[in-house]
C-alpha cells in the first residue's frame, strides 16, 4: 500500500494486521495524490482510510514529524491540519 515502516510498525503495534477493503483501495490512491469519494458501512475503516495517509504525509514534514514521533514541541499538529486542508501544500484557490 506504500506506507512507511514507521507507520506500519505503529499500526501493527495497535493490533491491526490487514487493511479493510475500503482502506486497501483508497489509501494507495490518496498517497498518489488522487481524490477519493467512497461509501462504506459503519465500522468498515473509513476513518483510518482517511487518517493513515494524512499521518504518513504529515510525518514527513519537519515540525509535524517531531510532534507525531513524540520528540518535538506543540503546535505542529495544527500546522499539519492546515497544510492538509489547503490541498497537499499546493494552490487550492480555484
Amino acid at each position: 500500500m506504500g506506507l512507511t515502516p514507521w507507520l506500519l510498525r505503529n499500526i501493527r503495534r495497535k493490533g491491526y494486521r490487514l487493511p479493510t477493503p475500503i482502506q486497501r483501495r483508497s489509501i494507495p490512491m490518496v498517497l498518489a495524490g488522487g481524490d477519493v469519494i467512497a461509501m462504506a458501512r459503519t465500522g468498515s475503516g473509513k476513518t483510518a482510510a482517511f487518517v493513515i495517509p494524512m499521518l504518513q504525509v504529515c510525518h514527513g514534514l519537519e515540525v509535524v514529524g517531531e510532534v507525531l514521533r513524540g520528540d518535538g514541541g506543540g503546535g505542529g499538529d495544527m500546522a499539519c491540519v492546515i497544510w492538509w486542508c489547503v490541498g497537499w501544500g499546493g494552490d487550492n484557490t480555484s
